[in-house]
């Protein structure tokens, strides 16, 4: 997503959203500790997009990214409130995983009476972050990262690219992940 919101992402659903959830991603070495990784950056540009437009509350979510590291969540609200200049009602610290990013994401904003939310992660894991907020009785509107431009017929489409890699490797994350959860695991 560039600077501007995709007005597609601000289709109303069943349920109006109450608030904007963010899902962590990853994290790196900051020269003070642990910081926001590439990925959850980009995830927190679009939240911060979004929270402008929509004025909704952000709840960030994401646990600590080894033994002995400050929790995701708490780096992703400094960011947003340092970098961005934009609130944080929710800091959820716990989770591990996506299923534990929505199931306490729901319950966090079912205490506060919110039926519905925005959910802000990448389209590659869009599917799986959408089935385990249903999961959890969460409805939400995907507001998606890393749309990728469509091939057009350029003849560079034809190339390969490094960044397809990438892809590959989130693309089988992601197909192993919805695999576990439909096995229930």
């Amino acid at each position: 997503m560039g600077a501007s919101l995709d007005q597609a992402a601000l289709a109303v659903p069943a349920v109006e959203p109450g608030a904007i959830i963010v899902l962590g991603a990853e994290a790196r070495n900051g020269p003070d500790g642990p910081d926001v990784g590439p990925l959850t950056l980009e995830r927190l540009r679009c939240a911060a997009v979004l929270q402008r437009v929509t004025g909704l509350p952000l709840l960030v979510t994401g646990g600590p990214p080894g033994p002995d590291v400050a929790p995701l969540a708490l780096a992703m609200r400094a960011t947003l409130e340092n970098d961005f200049a934009v609130p944080v009602r929710w800091v959820e610290p716990t989770a591990r995983n996506t299923r534990d990013n929505l199931q306490l994401a729901a319950a966090i904003l079912g205490r506060d009476g919110v039926r519905g939310a925005y959910l802000v992660t990448h389209a590659w894991h869009m599917p799986r972050a959408q089935r385990e907020a249903v999961r959890f009785g969460l409805p939400v509107v995907p507001a998606m990262v890393g749309c990728q431009r469509r091939p057009d017929g350029r003849p560079t489409d034809l190339l390969p690219h490094a960044d397809d890699l990438a892809t590959s490797r989130f693309a089988l994350r992601e197909w192993t992940g919805l695999a576990v959860a439909a096995i229930g695991l």
